[in-house]
């Protein structure tokens, strides 16, 4: 079980990473839905980096979970 909840988290992480792009402009357009502005390109930035690190951090957990290394 460990090694299927591992890689579904593998899986999760990689696929909020590749496409950390495309949330990124979905979180602006919201922004700009609820607030009337996106907040520029720092924010569209920063929108990416953050969902990008955060991929790959649930993508590394992913796989230490699966080999048995942390969990």
């Amino acid at each position: 079980m460990n090694v299927a909840v591992g890689v579904f988290m593998t899986v999760f992480g990689l696929s909020f990473a590749v496409f950390a792009p495309r949330f990124s402009r979905a979180s602006a357009a919201s922004s700009k839905e609820m607030f009337g502005t996106t907040g520029g390109k720092p924010m569209r930035v920063w929108n990416r980096t953050v969902f990008t690190v955060t991929g790959i951090a649930l993508a590394l957990f992913g796989i230490l979970y699966a080999i048995g290394a942390v969990g």
